[in-house]
């Protein structure tokens, strides 16, 4: 869904479209979100757990306790590595 997205928009995406491009029927898809609504919030959920296992390693690398500046640096360089990685 994430990718059908960024093709198309939140508005344009279809459950028919995101069944076809997942190789499933569409009753499957409904079948696990009853609303379009409850799709995008599995989606949504799946890209912050995707930011939470990108950043928070890095973040934890850079000791925010010890070394502020240090931190800031990392918490900067992360996000930016997250997004070149995570383009879509």
């Amino acid at each position: 869904m994430t990718e059908l997205i960024a093709d198309v928009g939140f508005a344009r995406a279809s459950i028919g479209e995101l069944a076809r491009r997942a190789g499933v029927s569409k009753g499957v898809v409904t079948y696990h979100f009853a609303a379009k609504d409850d799709l995008i919030r599995a989606v949504i959920a799946d890209v912050i757990d995707s930011m939470e296992q990108y950043l928070e390693p890095r973040l934890l690398a850079a000791e925010p306790t010890v070394f502020p500046e240090r931190f800031i640096a990392a918490y900067v360089t992360a996000w930016a590595g997250y997004y070149r990685s995570h383009a879509r």
